[in-house]
């Protein structure tokens, strides 16, 4: 699994952990993916790097291959092939626990949050009226207050990428009255490929319910200048490593 052919004993071994194609399994190639630059960049950083293609049906194989490591980079998505990381981040804190460096480790991305940011930075000048919501009962409250205002919010799911689980909702009508359960809603989720569906209040909350189960939901205004595009800002430590 290793891509490099110059490996030595005195060369410090880091792991790079991504998502194995599922025609491949263990045998995909590192070099051939693309993480391909980041193992030539551990390289000539004069470390050898090694190739860890993961998936939960072979995690004690991975487990065993990463004991003889000093670090591994991870990068794997909160959902993976319509799995979460409990597996994964259960061997990776029983990998940190042997002394090995894990980046990131999973107790740092609990910690730091993800969508959770969007709450604790909403007063300051990026921020706007976001709320989050634990359970499915604090959503129907919350949404049926939020919808009242007659604009479109999105709401999304505390972990997640690539648009799973975040949906645009709005109601089908100016709102005549107080929203309710039985309000029509017209939602759209944002993965690429959907389409717009019209449903009620009551029928999107529980269409919602999975969500809870892994954190909760984040509500917030639509943006409607985001076709325009969207400033992303990289931090590491307290320098600005990343603007685009």
């Amino acid at each position: 699994m290793s891509p490099s052919t110059t490996s030595s004993a005195d060369r410090a071994r880091v792991a790079i952990l991504f998502p194995a194609d599922p025609a491949c399994g263990l045998a995909t190639d590192l070099m051939q993916s693309r993480f391909a630059d980041v193992a030539r960049a551990i390289g000539d950083a004069g470390l050898d790097p090694i190739g860890a293609p993961y998936a939960d049906v072979f995690v004690d194989d991975v487990s065993a291959q990463l004991r003889s490591v000093e670090g591994v980079l991870v990068w794997f998505n909160p959902f993976e092939g319509g799995r979460d990381r409990t597996v994964l981040n259960a061997m990776l804190r029983e990998l940190a626990s042997r002394g090995a460096i894990v980046s990131a480790h999973p107790d740092v991305i609990d910690r730091m949050g993800t969508k959770e940011v969007l709450i604790r930075t909403r007063s300051m000048g990026w921020g706007c009226d976001t709320r989050s919501y634990a359970l499915a009962s604090d959503m129907f409250v919350g949404l049926c207050n939020t919808l009242a205002s007659g604009d479109a919010r999105v709401v999304k799911q505390i972990r997640g990428q690539s648009g799973d689980g975040v949906w645009k909702v709005e109601l089908r009508e100016p709102v005549q009255s107080k929203v309710s359960a039985s309000s029509p809603v017209l939602v759209r989720h944002a993965k690429r490929g959907s389409i717009e569906e019209q449903m009620t209040v009551q029928d999107f909350i529980v269409m919602c319910a999975p969500y809870f189960a892994i954190g909760g939901m984040i509500d917030q205004p639509y943006q409607a200048r985001l076709p325009e595009g969207m400033i992303r800002c990289y931090v590491v430590g307290d320098r600005v490593a990343g603007f685009g």
